[in-house]
């Protein structure tokens, strides 16, 4: 009979008799091992590409429902009158993570729970999921790359959506949020940056377009490229009570939606909860413009609720939103970030890719604009870079979360 290791943690280092792993993420990382030791870990669910597809498009409808279920709550519990558009701008980001991270421990349990009549116990915690609310998207990021509180995530789903053996042998006293607290300087430079950008017309903000395109649309007309930073130096009591009564669930819900929708408001970041009153006050602070007509973006719009609530209500009154592409977003098949990126943009502008619909403007390389090009020898040395393009799928965090990757 095996004892089930979650996550990596120096507890488990000790423990004695046959053991068997969630993932290679839940391995001490000091030990090399074989094909044979391999048999003593969990397959990943989502080595099967097919299974991959199926469920990122099963996500992406669940998301569009949670969007549509919290554009309702939240305007109760905020006494706003805001649409759908509004919350999927400012929530969309937060819930594409949430679902898929969540998606992703269930599935590994469910495949724990299968192998039931082999398992003695599962090494758990008894720290509170509800003990782990952080601040903003940003810290949200942070915690969920962490082994502590990837268990107190799986703790959480065993205990309460399973009827499996635990045994609580693992302490945690609290997990350390990495946070993203702007310095004086920084905001000074975002209310400078503003001050100056306060009547424009439009407002370019971490755009990701070279030196060179910067100073040439100066010169045309007249806008700045500001640099903005994400704000998470905001901080209020958690209200446990509300957050335990928020249900949202529905008796048609299946086991995951349920759940879900019970873990949903344990979760999620105060700042669209107890602390979402205090994000006007930050967008009067930070002097962003009150009449653009259009906003352009590059990377903004995923983890800065400050910017996010502002261009979501300019969107209410008629300002058009412009997206950048980020990066490589849409290298692959599907992908999570440049779903989120189409939902919610007026207008997107790509580099240049296949897709002819009206909504995409495609301009070419506005990062590299105006660096000397790359001269290629065919006689000469070639480095050969590779990556797990599977990260880029689906903007998952349990694949890239853990130093050993499942590919």
């Amino acid at each position: 009979m095996n004892t089930i290791i979650l996550t990596d943690h120096k507890t488990n280092h000790n423990i004695q008799g046959e053991k068997k792993y969630l993932g290679e993420w839940s391995i001490d990382q000091q030990i090399k091992f074989d094909e044979n030791f391999k048999k003593q870990i969990y397959d990943y669910h989502w080595n099967d590409r097919n299974k991959l597809f199926d469920d990122f498009k099963y996500l992406q409808n669940f998301n569009t429902e949670l969007v549509q279920i919290l554009t309702k709550e939240f305007n109760h519990i905020h006494g706003r009158k805001f649409s759908y558009g509004y919350w999927s701008k400012l929530l969309g980001y937060w819930i594409n993570t949430f679902t898929v991270v969540l998606f992703d421990r269930w599935s590994m349990i469910e495949k724990v729970k299968k192998d039931r009549k082999n398992i003695s116990k599962i090494i758990t915690t008894d720290f509170e999921l509800l003990d782990c609310v952080v601040n903003d998207i940003p810290s949200f990021f942070d915690i969920v790359s962490k082994n502590d509180w990837n268990l107190v995530l799986y703790s959480h789903l065993i205990k309460n959506y399973t009827k499996l053996n635990f045994s609580d042998e693992i302490s945690i006293s609290k997990i350390q949020i990495k946070k993203q607290k702007n310095s004086f300087l920084k905001k000074k430079i975002i209310k400078c940056q503003n001050y100056f950008s306060k009547n424009n017309e439009i407002y370019f903000a971490n755009t990701y377009c070279s030196l060179k395109f910067q100073i040439d649309v100066f010169r045309f007309i007249r806008v700045f490229h500001n640099k903005i930073f994400s704000e998470s130096d905001i901080s209020k009591k958690i209200d446990k009570n509300l957050r335990l009564n928020f249900d949202i669930s529905d008796e048609g819900d299946s086991k995951f939606e349920m759940i879900a929708k019970k873990i949903l408001p344990v979760v999620l970041p105060s700042i669209f909860l107890e602390s979402y009153e205090h994000l006007d006050v930050l967008v009067h602070k930070n002097l962003f413009p009150k009449n653009p007509k259009k906003i352009f973006t590059s990377s903004s719009h995923y983890t800065n609720s400050v910017f996010m609530h502002w261009a979501a209500k300019k969107s209410e009154t008629g300002t058009k939103l412009y997206i950048g592409e980020h990066g490589s977003s849409n290298i692959g098949k599907f992908n999570g970030t440049f779903s989120y990126d189409n939902l919610i943009a007026d207008k997107v502008l790509t580099k240049g890719n296949l897709n002819e619909e009206s909504k995409y403007i495609h301009i070419g390389d506005f990062k590299s604009y105006g660096k000397e090009n790359l001269k290629w020898n065919p006689k000469g040395l070639c480095t050969i870079l590779t990556t797990n393009l599977i990260s880029l799928l689906i903007y998952a965090f349990p694949l890239i979360i853990y130093h050993v990757s499942p590919y």
